[in-house]
C-alpha cells in the first residue's frame, strides 16, 4: 500500500517539527483538506469515477496521518510557546472538518442526485474552499488575520443563506425519498464543515497571536 505521505512531504513535516514551525505543519494540513474538497466537487458530477475515488481515499489517509502527527506533537509539548488547550482546539476542529469531508465522500454515488441538488452542493463545497484559502492567507501573513477572519465569517453567512434556501426548496420538491435523505445529509454535513472552518479560523487567530507574543519575548539573538 502506498504511504499516505510521500517521502518529500514527510521530510518537510519533520523539518517543521524540528524548527517548531507549527504554521508550516498547519499549512500542509489545510492544503490537504483543500485538495479533498476539490476532489469532492469533481465527484459530485462523476460519482462513479474510480480515479477520483482512489484519489479521495489517498487524501483521506493523508488527512488522518497529518492529524495524527499534529496530535502527537501537541502531546509531546514541542510547541511550548502555545498553550496545550489552544492547540488541542485547533486539532479538534481539523479532525471534525476532515471527518465531515470523509462522510460526504462515502455517501456520494449511493443515490443519483438531481442537477439542482448537485449544483447547490458544489456551491457549498466551494464556500468551504474559499474559507480554506482565507485560512492559508492568515497563516502566511498573520498581519492580515483580522481582515481574513472577517471574510471567513462573511463566507459562512452566505453559506447559511444558501443552506436555508436549499432546505425550503428541498421540502417543497417531490424528490424520491432516498434522494431527499441523501441531499439533506450532504447539505447538512457541508454546512457543519463551513461552521467548523469559521471556528478553526478563530482558533488559529489565538495561536498566531500567541506565537507573535512569544517571539517578542525572545532575546534578540534568538529572534
Amino acid at each position: 500500500m502506498t504511504p499516505p505521505i510521500s517521502g518529500e512531504e514527510k521530510r518537510k513535516v519533520i523539518e517543521y517539527i524540528k524548527q517548531g514551525k507549527i504554521t508550516g505543519l498547519l499549512e500542509t494540513i489545510i492544503l490537504t483538506m483543500r485538495d479533498t474538497a476539490e476532489t469532492l466537487v469533481s465527484l459530485l458530477t462523476q460519482p462513479t469515477n474510480q480515479k477520483l475515488r482512489k484519489q479521495l481515499q489517498i487524501l483521506e489517509r493523508k488527512n488522518d496521518a497529518l492529524a495524527t502527527i499534529l496530535h502527537d506533537q501537541i502531546l509531546s509539548g514541542i510547541f511550548l510557546s502555545i498553550p496545550h488547550f489552544d492547540l488541542k482546539l485547533v486539532y479538534d476542529k481539523i479532525d471534525a472538518i476532515t471527518d465531515n469531508y470523509q462522510r460526504a465522500g462515502h455517501r456520494l454515488g449511493l443515490v443519483p442526485l438531481s442537477d439542482w441538488v448537485v449544483e447547490h452542493l458544489q456551491t457549498m463545497i466551494q464556500h468551504s474552499i474559499a474559507q480554506l484559502d482565507l485560512l492559508l492567507d492568515m497563516l502566511r501573513d498573520p498581519t492580515r488575520v483580522p481582515d481574513k477572519l472577517s471574510e471567513v465569517s462573511a463566507v459562512e453567512n452566505r453559506a447559511d443563506e444558501a443552506h436555508a434556501s436549499f432546505l425550503k426548496q428541498l421540502y417543497s420538491s417531490e424528490l424520491e425519498f432516498k434522494e431527499h435523505i441523501q441531499a439533506e445529509f450532504l447539505d447538512l454535513t457541508i454546512e457543519n464543515t463551513i461552521d467548523d472552518l469559521e471556528r478553526l479560523g478563530k482558533a488559529l487567530k489565538t495561536i498566531l497571536k500567541e506565537i507573535k507574543v512569544s517571539s517578542e519575548d525572545l532575546p534578540p539573538y534568538l529572534k
